[in-house]
């Protein structure tokens, strides 16, 4: 289905069926207008009531229109005197209906004073029908009629009261019945035309949105649903605005200069309705070419590279931008200029007063030298001696700032040379020293740690013998005949000491060995999950505890298998012998930001009232009351087999909840 979408082909039929959109709808709206003319007069209250047509407004006004129009012309317009004679005026009305060409639509009845005009009989006769009636009495009380249509126009009868002379004014009008009833018909009629029509366009219209808005859609790619750029898409976007625009406006204006001289009888329709037909489909096709290719421009990004003004708007905002950085840049550093000079008041005040002197010793030496080669010479010579001064003094400063810089960062052997300003001296023999006093004091304490590990170290392999041979003649000793039961109980807790003093010293020995350096690592492709089942399954002591275990697939790491799992058992066994008897101690296994975390959690039976450094520190214990089991070095030694093997190691208190994380890079 999405290829048959992106064919060619079906691209096509959607721009054929935009095209024949575009060109039957403009047809049909055409033919709309033939059809009303040829019906009659075109109306413009298409969808309004009859009685409330503006048309029947207009012919109902007919008879004010011409007292005011009388009243105008010949009062202003012939005499130019505001004096107005009767008799004129009267002619002047009477001629100004004559003229009117709806005059036959209405029927109507003036009475002024004592001239009547009309074509009708009595006022009374003509209240049926659409009709307005007004009339002012002998007393000047105006009283206002209105009939079936709002026909009322309070401004016009305004103007008659206060411009024409009069003792009593009737009007009555109407409209015809006969044209009532031809102009209903024709209403409706007209009606029925439109609403064809208005179902023909909105078909042509609905074609014409779905073919636009597929060929949006899917414009620039091919059927495979790739990214396609035609020849046209690296025209400026300026030339196809201007194209489309031109050849729309062209379109149009043709189109309009055709169906006017069709309607005027100055082309046939036939021939009009050709010329539109050519003419809407090739302006669309154009115009249509012109979008599309702005829109693909738009989806492959480039439509502003392929825009001039918009291009020419971002070089000049990346030029500003470039100028505000520029600008940003200095200011900073005169900012970084006045913070420095505040910081050094004797050399500010120091280089005002080398000025001062070289400015007095120029003075004295004016008066005392021969014409003005003396003045410029020492002048000269005193600004290049201070120059020369400053120049020095800057560079000392900035040798003792990286000298400085150095020796924060960590190369304690680095000594600043001696500056060439007297002032600066001390200065640099403290830093010197105090680089020395720092290097001192760090071998002092590097040497210290190693007799340290070597001490532990020597005194865990110089334990092993003599344990070996505890532990082998408590073994010959258990296995006498005939020693009592006090001899043996004795016999029983001098083996389990020696074995506790067996592990105590080969951890001492493992993390003496870490922290020295001298381990080495045999790195191999671990499996977390399966490490963490095999790490459970060889620790004993689980029977008061619940192990829950929660591992994902495919979790691979490099690292060495034996420290690992060295590692799981002692987290392990610290949960059996620190966790709540009776709780869960959960055990998972999943991978997080590309990395293998391992994690093991417990309630712990003891208040955790202690940091997690100060847990991580050996010899120290989570039970304070030490009636436990354990020597203090099993998180220790998981911790720096754990970084040894490039892992990280997390240990999280909160509350009861003793938790550790082992995370690795992921294979």
């Amino acid at each position: 289905m999405k290829k048959i979408l992106h064919s060619a082909y079906a691209k096509a039929v959607f721009v054929l069926l935009f095209l024949a959109s575009l060109t039957l709808g403009s047809i049909a709206g055409i033919h709309t207008g033939v059809l009303m003319l040829e019906e009659g007069d075109l109306l413009c209250d298409i969808g309004r009531p009859v009685e409330g047509n503006s048309h029947f407004h207009e012919l109902l006004r007919i008879p004010e229109e011409a007292l005011m129009q009388a009243y105008w012309d010949y009062a202003i317009g012939i005499s130019g005197v505001p004096e107005l004679k009767l008799p004129d005026f009267y002619a002047a009305i009477r001629q100004n209906l004559k003229q009117n060409a709806y005059i036959g639509r209405i029927e109507y009845y003036v009475r002024l004073d004592d001239m009547v005009f009309a074509n009708a009989g009595a006022p009374q006769d003509l209240r049926e029908g659409y009709y307005k009636f007004f009339a002012i009495n002998d007393r000047g009380r105006r009283e206002f009629y209105k009939g079936g249509g709002n026909y009322v126009s309070p401004e016009m009868k305004d103007s008659l009261i206060r411009k024409v002379p009069q003792e009593e004014l009737v009007i009555a009008v109407r409209v015809a019945p006969y044209y009532a009833a031809e102009y209903t018909r024709l209403l409706e009629k007209q009606e029925n035309i439109l609403l064809r029509s208005w179902v023909k366009v909105a078909a042509c219209a609905l074609g014409l949105i779905l073919s636009l808005i597929y060929l949006i859609c899917l414009c620039g790619k091919d059927k495979h649903g790739q990214q396609k750029e035609l020849w046209t898409d690296r025209l400026w976007a300026e030339v196809h605005l201007l194209l489309a625009g031109a050849v729309a406006f062209g379109a149009f204006y043709l189109t309009v200069l055709t169906v006017n001289a069709a309607f005027s009888a100055e082309l046939p329709m036939d021939e009009a309705y050709l010329i539109c037909g050519i003419l809407l489909p090739t302006a669309g096709g154009v115009v249509l070419s012109c979008v599309l290719s702005l829109i693909r421009n738009v989806k492959a990004g480039v439509f502003v590279k392929r825009c001039g003004i918009l291009l020419g708007l971002s070089k000049l905002i990346s030029w500003l931008w470039m100028l505000c950085k520029f600008l940003w840049k200095w200011l900073c550093w005169f900012i970084q200029m006045v913070r420095q000079l505040r910081g050094r008041t004797f050399v500010v005040v120091q280089t005002i007063m080398l000025f001062i002197l070289a400015r007095c010793y120029n003075d004295l030496a004016v008066y005392a030298a021969e014409g003005d080669d003396g003045s410029v010479a020492i002048q000269f010579l005193w600004l290049a001696t201070t120059t020369v001064i400053l120049i020095l003094r800057e560079r000392d400063l900035e040798r003792i700032q990286k000298g400085a810089a150095q020796i924060r960062n960590g190369d304690l052997s680095h000594r600043i040379a001696e500056p060439f300003v007297a002032r600066m001296k001390p200065l640099v023999k403290d830093i010197n020293q105090i680089a020395e006093g720092l290097d001192a004091s760090l071998a002092a304490k590097v040497k210290a740690e190693q007799m340290k590990t070597e001490l532990i170290t020597n005194v865990s392999h110089d334990l092993k013998t003599p344990l070996t041979s505890i532990i082998s003649y408590t073994e010959l000793l258990s296995r006498v005949e005939g020693l009592s039961e006090e001899a043996q109980d004795y016999i029983r807790v001098i083996g389990d000491k020696s074995q506790r003093l067996r592990v105590l010293t080969q951890d001492l020995f493992d993390i003496s060995k870490v922290q020295s350096g001298n381990e080495e690592v045999q790195w191999e492709l671990l499996d977390a999950a399966l490490l963490l089942e095999q790490s459970l399954a060889e620790e004993k002591n689980t029977e008061t505890l619940q192990f829950c275990v929660k591992t994902e697939e495919n979790l691979n790491f490099m690292g060495d298998g034996r420290k690992l799992s060295r590692v799981l058992a002692n987290l392990i066994q610290n949960a059996t012998k620190y966790a709540l008897q009776g709780t869960r101690v959960f055990l998972s296994a999943y991978r997080a930001d590309n990395r293998v975390v391992m994690e093991c959690k417990n309630t712990s039976a003891y208040p955790l009232d202690f940091s997690a450094e100060e847990i991580l520190g050996r010899f120290v214990r989570g039970d304070s009351s030490r009636s436990t089991d354990g020597n203090g070095l099993g998180l220790p030694i998981a911790k720096s087999y754990t970084e040894l093997c490039g892992g990280d190691f997390q240990l999280i208190l909160d509350g009861d909840l003793f938790k550790v994380r082992l995370s690795f890079p992921c294979t």
